[in-house]
């Protein structure tokens, strides 16, 4: 037996079976210790790299609010454009082409979007958007006949000065386009472009690295490489229409652009466009300026509240709480209307029930369909059925706004709104009945549930059956 106090007593082999455990621990320690060990920049994104990729995305993303401006442009302009001492004057049926042309535009230059992102590349595709935006807010902005205005459509509130809110918005955006300049190009449309040296160059940015050929880079660019390679296989027009005829495919493609109906038809993007007007016309008893710039206000704090929302209870019981509100407000204004109260706690009513509009519809009607988008589909077929779904949602959203101005004069506002309150409680009874819930599912579950099989076990995706 081996005494314990001898020093030069040799290791037993469990011993040595210890000691060898012990060391790649020591080792791995020591790695870890060492901020330019190879498995530091493998295995941990630094402070330094985010950044950057937060700031890229940043930039990329600061163009859609030239978008947002484009969107509630009119409702801030509409009143003094309608207005017959102003200098550029528009009809009635000119100022519903100024309001909705946005909309029928928005799917168009999607296409030429993704036409150009595949040709030119990101970064150039964010310099001619911004590059034409600036062109466009100028053009606005010293229009002198009704034609200039409706080349281009695009939150700031002016009381009689729609010119400087044209110059005010066309300044941001020249800024958006400087920020572009620094930012890399996109590494993946640098791979399947077969230009190498400058897509190492750029995932080196992004990923805030400055050696040269290093080992996580070429691994990367690899893997781009194949991912590309087999995305182009999959990807054939036949494919896509075949893909179509499948029920994963067309179920969902059904489901998502009724979806789009309910939230252009309940009369919210109406609203959106038409906020200060539709102010006016609601007998909202505050200035329709800053009314407008509740309605964004509200839009804004609702939206990041969704997300919390939709994450701890799914996507069906908050869009039935949208739809039930909605119809709830819409009646409540229609009632206003045909009963008013000039004076007392009421004559706050309209108001109220506007701001609660706007707040219930962001909770579900408004952002539940963009957002679902991403789970409905398959990956195959995602972009085509994307891409449909959101030019039938735009070209809807141009129909209402565009027949708003004639609906108001033919039904009158109160059967205006009892008409988006009804169409309120038809999607109420659209999300019960045939909406899924697609919180907790994967892709292969949801695309199980729209097959009509049953090979991935228990989904409790069906619509009527699902908690709420």
């Amino acid at each position: 037996m081996a005494n314990p106090t001898d020093g030069q007593e040799s290791p037993t082999p469990q011993s040595k079976v210890q000691d060898e455990k012990l060391k790649p621990h020591r080792s791995d320690s020591a790695e870890s210790l060492n901020p330019h060990a190879p498995d530091d920049n493998a295995n941990v994104l630094t402070r330094k790299a985010a950044l950057m990729q937060i700031t890229m995305a940043i930039v990329a993303n600061i163009t859609i609010i030239s978008s947002g401006m484009g969107l509630g442009f009119p409702s801030i302009a509409m009143l003094e454009l309608t207005n017959s001492t102003s200098s550029v004057t528009l009809s009635e049926n000119e100022a519903s082409w100024f309001a909705s042309v946005t909309s029928i535009m928005c799917p168009f230059g999607g296409l030429l979007a993704g036409f150009m992102l595949d040709r030119v590349g990101r970064k150039k595709t964010l310099y001619f958007i911004n590059f034409i935006s600036v062109i466009s807010w100028a053009m606005m902005a010293f229009a002198s006949r009704t034609d200039s205005v409706f080349l281009f459509v695009q939150l700031m509130v002016a009381r009689n000065d729609w010119r400087f809110v044209c110059i005010l918005c066309g300044i941001f955006t020249f800024a958006s386009l400087l920020s572009v300049i620094p930012i890399p190009e996109s590494p993946s449309w640098l791979v399947a472009k077969n230009k190498l040296p400058k897509a190492e160059k750029s995932l080196k940015k992004v990923r805030a690295i400055k050696e040269d050929n290093h080992p996580k880079i070429t691994e990367e660019l690899d893997n781009l490489a194949d991912n590309i390679a087999r995305f182009r296989a999959s990807q054939t027009s036949k494919s896509k229409m075949v893909m179509l005829q499948k029920p994963e495919c067309y179920k969902p493609l059904a489901i998502m652009c009724t979806f789009f109906f309910f939230q252009q038809f309940t009369g919210i993007f109406v609203i959106i466009v038409y906020a200060a007007r539709f102010s006016i016309e609601a007998g909202v008893n505050i200035d329709p300026f800053l009314s407008a710039v509740f309605v964004g206000l509200t839009r804004v704090v609702t939206t990041i509240l969704m997300s919390f929302i939709s994450d701890r209870f799914g996507r069906r019981p908050p869009a039935l709480f949208s739809g039930f509100g909605m119809a709830i407000c819409m009646f409540g204004l229609a009632a206003c209307i045909v009963y008013p109260s000039p004076e007392g706690i009421l004559h706050w009513m309209p108001t109220i029930l506007l701001v609660a509009f706007i707040f219930c519809a962001t909770l579900g009607f408004l952002t539940l369909p963009f957002a679902m988008i991403a789970e409905m589909y398959p990956p195959k077929v995602r972009g085509f059925l994307a891409g449909l779904t959101i030019f039938a949602g735009y070209t809807m959203s141009f129909v209402i706004i565009k027949v708003y101005p004639s609906m108001v004069s033919a039904m009158g506002n109160e059967n205006v709104f009892l008409f988006f309150g009804a169409i309120s409680v038809v999607g109420i009874g659209f999300v019960y009945f045939f909406l899924p819930e697609t919180k907790g599912r994967t892709l292969e579950e949801i695309e199980a549930y729209f097959r009509g099989t049953k090979d991935t076990g228990e989904v409790a995706l069906k619509a009527s059956d699902a908690k709420v």
